[in-house]
């Protein structure tokens, strides 16, 4: 995954986005999600983090770790978040298998697609929180076969990568790195130069 190549590349940890904050964007991509008006057949609506037995669902799920990969003078910064969409069938032929795929990698083009050309009409963007922006999604993995179930249901997943830029509002919140130093100031604004990882 991006994220983790960017950790093994840097000698420094990574540092975590709160997560209040990784809560928001959950909440956010996941209504927006919920927008998508090609879903098969039984499948009304993204969950989170649940599937439903003995019928086609789908949901999203977070990878744990959001993290800071670039920070700028001032408190604002990007971050990198991950997630992936299962999607649970039915399958009984070949054609049924392909399918599934075909539905969530046709799900993750248009998510990726919606942010790349930032089309008005395709591209209605998450509410994540104050000051922050989804500026590229990723499609990480195409989607693939991670399990079978007992009753013969099948599930799918796909995975994605999230670029987020995020102001800085002063006095909104404080920032504590690894070490349990404060990274901001009395007024909010940070007083640490721009890290790169």
């Amino acid at each position: 995954m991006a994220i983790k190549a960017r950790m093994a590349e840097s000698e420094k940890p990574l540092e975590a986005v709160p997560s209040y904050e990784q809560e928001q964007v959950s909440r956010g991509l996941l209504a927006w999600l919920n927008q998508y008006t090609g879903f098969p057949a039984g499948v009304k609506r993204f969950d989170f983090e649940f599937l439903e037995e003995d019928k086609p669902c789908m949901a999203l799920s977070t990878i744990p770790g959001t993290y800071i990969i670039k920070r700028y003078v001032g408190g604002d910064y990007r971050a990198g978040y991950q997630f992936k969409l299962i999607y649970r069938g039915q399958p009984t032929t070949n054609g049924d298998r392909l399918k599934m795929d075909e539905v969530l990698d046709a799900i993750g083009d248009w998510a990726a697609r919606s942010c790349r050309e930032r089309n008005p009409r395709l591209w209605d963007k998450p509410n994540i929180g104050a000051g922050k922006q989804i500026q590229k999604i990723t499609v990480n993995a195409r989607s693939s076969l991670f399990g079978r179930y007992d009753n013969g249901d099948a599930g799918n997943t796909a995975e994605f990568d999230v670029d987020i830029s995020a102001t800085k509002i002063p006095g909104e919140y404080t920032y504590t790195s690894a070490s349990g130093a404060s990274m901001a100031s009395e007024t909010g604004r940070s007083k640490t130069s721009e890290v790169k990882v």
